[in-house]
Parts: C-alpha cells; sequence; structure tokens
C-alpha cells in the first residue's frame, strides 16, 4: 500500500499516467476516423468496380495524425491512389519524414493523396468526413522540407559522440516531422465527392507543378 501510495502521489508518475491515457484516445479517434473514411470509399467506388483495401505500411507513424491499426500505419488504396489519412484538431496535419519521402518518390508523385479530416467539438463521423480535403501531389508540396530534414538527421548523425571526444554533444529523443498547414488543405485540397470522381474516372492525379487551386 506504501509504494502504491507512493506512486499516486509522484507528479511525474501521474503525467505519464495520463499522457498515455490520452495517446490511447487519440490512437482510438484516429482508428474510427479511418475506418469511416476506407468504408465511405468502399461503399462509393466497390459498385464501380474499383478495389478499396487497406495496408500496413510500417511502424513509422506519428500518433497525433494518423491511421493506426495494431501498432501499424494504414494506407488506404483506392484504385490507383494511396490514400494517406490524417485527423487533426490543429491548423495543421503532420507527416513523418519517411511519409514526406514516400510520397515523393517518382513513382508515387501523381497518386499518392493526403487525405485531411479536421475534428471539431471531437466529432469524429461522417459529417467530418463529407468535409475532409484530399490534397494530390502532396509530394511535390512537401518535396523541399523533405530534402532539408534529411540534411538535419545527417547532421545530427555527424554530430552525434564519438568514442575518445572529451566534449560531445548528446542529442535525445529528437524527432522530425513535416507539418502541413491548413492553408495547403483549404486552398489545394479536394472534396470527398471530388476524389470519389477522380477515382471512378481513373484519371491523372495532378503531378508535380500541377496541384490544382
Amino acid at each position: 500500500m506504501e509504494s502504491i501510495e507512493a506512486v499516486l502521489d509522484d507528479p511525474d508518475i501521474k503525467q505519464a499516467v495520463l499522457h498515455k491515457k490520452q495517446e490511447k484516445q487519440r490512437v482510438a479517434r484516429n482508428q474510427e476516423m479511418g475506418r469511416t473514411v476506407e468504408e465511405m470509399l468502399r461503399k462509393e467506388l466497390e459498385a464501380e468496380g474499383i478495389k478499396v483495401e487497406r495496408t500496413g505500411v510500417g511502424s513509422d507513424f506519428e500518433v497525433e495524425n494518423d491511421f493506426i491499426e495494431g501498432e501499424r500505419e494504414q494506407i488506404i488504396e483506392a484504385g490507383r491512389y494511396l490514400l494517406e489519412v490524417k485527423s487533426t484538431t490543429e491548423p495543421f496535419a503532420r507527416m513523418t519524414l519517411r511519409q514526406g519521402e514516400e510520397a515523393g518518390k517518382s513513382e508515387n508523385l501523381d497518386r499518392y493523396v493526403l487525405c485531411v479530416v479536421s475534428i471539431v467539438a471531437g466529432k469524429a463521423d461522417e459529417e467530418a468526413v463529407r468535409d475532409a480535403a484530399f490534397v494530390f501531389g502532396i509530394g511535390a508540396i512537401v518535396d523541399e522540407k523533405v530534402k532539408q530534414a534529411k540534411v538535419l538527421k545527417v547532421l545530427e548523425g555527424d554530430l552525434s559522440p564519438k568514442a575518445g571526444e572529451a566534449v560531445a554533444i548528446d542529442i535525445v529523443e529528437s524527432s522530425v516531422k513535416l507539418r502541413v498547414g491548413k492553408d495547403v488543405w483549404e486552398k489545394k485540397g479536394v472534396s470527398f465527392v471530388e476524389f470519389v470522381q477522380r477515382v471512378k474516372q481513373g484519371g491523372q492525379a495532378p503531378g508535380a507543378g500541377a496541384v490544382q487551386q
């Protein structure tokens, strides 16, 4: 009992427990939103013979924003497009450096789409998805920041402590994320309805330098 009381009285432990609880709530919200997007797309597209499926693509994810299942980030494949689903309560959405690199690969430039669902007053439902923005050509949009971030990561490696150094630099828990501001999806995004129509038409998505305004 004394040990339990000591734990409960420790403000750092209380904060860590609260943080873990909030993280679980965010993951649950993101899962709900990702599944909602997936099911809505499936309903709209499978009648047209267009396949919609989900695939786990690794463990490099952003807890705040990503559609996560079983500790793996999920990408939704809708026809020829790869859909990165982000839900956010902020005026920005985060992408990991790896996600930015994937979006910028030559084979993905015209098919990697960022879907941003803004959560207002905790609402994570079909109505929120209907108001989502789908940004084609996101790889070209974040390309310059991806390059700068990669330079930063190389520099971080160069600065890491070396054997025998009398004075060194410790870089602890460094994390580089790409922040995509609200202006991007408000000015360059298309609606759920228009995204569905593009998938149905099988047309080319705007590529680098051709993102719709």
